[in-house]
């Protein structure tokens, strides 16, 4: 069984809830990163994709330099932990409509699981055989 460990990306952008969208948006962009966890206090409280930057930015004309990453971010995180299957992050990602999943060592952040890491993986099982 493949473990989500062995697929995770380890290069996790996480900010700050006072940073811009603006500055969220530009790390994740130096990191090739289509989200970012957002952290208060060192805690997680949620989490800015680009999904978030389409639908809650870009779609409404808002100016990313003088909003709060906080006001705009998904409150509910979707997490797994990185033994779990990556069958079971498909289907938690596919019924939850998700394109990111946090990965966590009981309750440490250590990575993060996206569609892209998914479809990688999935290629990967169905690569042409030699003959």
């Amino acid at each position: 069984m493949d473990k989500i460990k062995t697929y995770m990306n380890k290069n996790v952008v996480s900010v700050d809830h006072t940073a811009t969208v603006m500055e969220t948006v530009q790390l994740m962009a130096e990191r090739n990163i289509g989200s970012a966890v957002v952290m208060k206090n060192g805690a997680l409280v949620g989490i800015f994709t680009e999904t978030d930057l389409l639908k809650k930015i870009v779609a409404v004309e808002a100016h990313p330099e003088r909003i709060g990453v906080e006001r705009v971010m998904s409150e509910k995180i979707y997490t797994e932990d990185l033994n779990a299957s990556m069958a079971a992050a498909l289907v938690k990602m596919e019924q939850h409509d998700i394109r990111h999943l946090v990965i966590l060592d009981g309750k440490d952040l250590i990575g993060m699981l996206s569609i892209r890491d998914l479809v990688r993986y999935i290629v990967g099982k169905f690569s042409l055989k030699k003959e």
